[in-house]
């Protein structure tokens, strides 16, 4: 959970905002820990 909030948070710009939100919709979406893994790096 640390890392969920830690990646909303930096993945939170003003350009990437919508970019951001429509990748955490899926990723909430499927809710995978190893896709979570992967959408870091």
């Amino acid at each position: 959970m640390k890392v969920n909030g830690h990646s909303q948070k930096g993945l939170t710009p003003v350009g990437s905002k919508k970019s951001s939100k429509h990748k955490l919709r899926i990723i909430n979406a499927l809710q995978p820990p190893t896709l979570w893994r992967n959408a870091k790096t």
